[in-house]
């Protein structure tokens, strides 16, 4: 799971338990409501934005946006605009002292907040819009976070063979062909080996214990 998808949940979370005045009505990606009741609270966690700190394996600094949206409804707008201030502050005290979502960032690093009100209808409506920057250290291991579609397929190893051509002695003008040996041989007339002979060999024919 992407790491803004849990800020988002254990936002939600929180939001859902601090008896806000829009109460249970909480909602994430995972479940819009068709039908809204206000007050309610959406929140939701679509970006963020990595900055690298130069590490080796790939390490960030990462800032992810949380987005809390709410809406209230009321019978005059003075009773909207209150409502709506009030469920701000509710909204920015719950996170804001939510030791789950701060033990999980390093810090809040900005707090938007734009309100707006709808006084057209017959019932008054206040939206809210709170965005919070909440920053967090990410690293990707090659060793232990490579997908397993992409991870190197281990190949058995079921015979083995030594070969040695040692630097001395060494034949001075002998040519062998196709030497077994992945150092290059030191051309003819040679005062030293490798000189392409294959002096030692300590074959090991199989390695499967289940062989017979």
């Amino acid at each position: 799971m992407l790491y803004r998808a849990q800020l988002r949940d254990i936002a939600a979370d929180v939001l859902t338990r601090a008896q806000t005045i829009a109460g249970d009505r909480v909602y994430t990606p995972r479940d819009w409501p068709t039908v809204q009741c206000y007050p309610c609270i959406l929140v939701d966690c679509t970006s963020d934005r990595k900055e690298s700190i130069g590490q080796e394996p790939p390490a960030f600094t990462a800032t992810a946006t949380l987005t809390v949206n709410a809406r209230v409804e009321a019978q005059s707008a003075a009773a909207a605009r209150s409502a709506c201030e009030q469920l701000c502050d509710e909204i920015e005290c719950a996170l804001l002292t939510c030791q789950a979502l701060l033990d999980g960032i390093q810090q809040v690093r900005s707090i938007e907040t734009d309100m707006d009100l709808d006084a057209t209808g017959r019932v008054h409506i206040a939206d809210l819009r709170m965005s919070l920057e909440l920053e967090y250290f990410i690293a990707f291991n090659p060793l232990t976070d490579t997908p397993p579609a992409l991870q190197p397929v281990a190949v058995p190893l079921v015979a083995l063979g030594i070969h040695a051509d040692t630097i001395a002695p060494a034949d001075k003008t002998g040519t062998y062909a196709n030497p077994p040996f992945p150092a290059p041989v030191t051309p003819a007339p040679r005062t030293q080996g490798p000189d392409g002979r294959d002096e030692g060999t300590l074959d090991f024919p199989s390695l499967n214990p289940d062989s017979e």
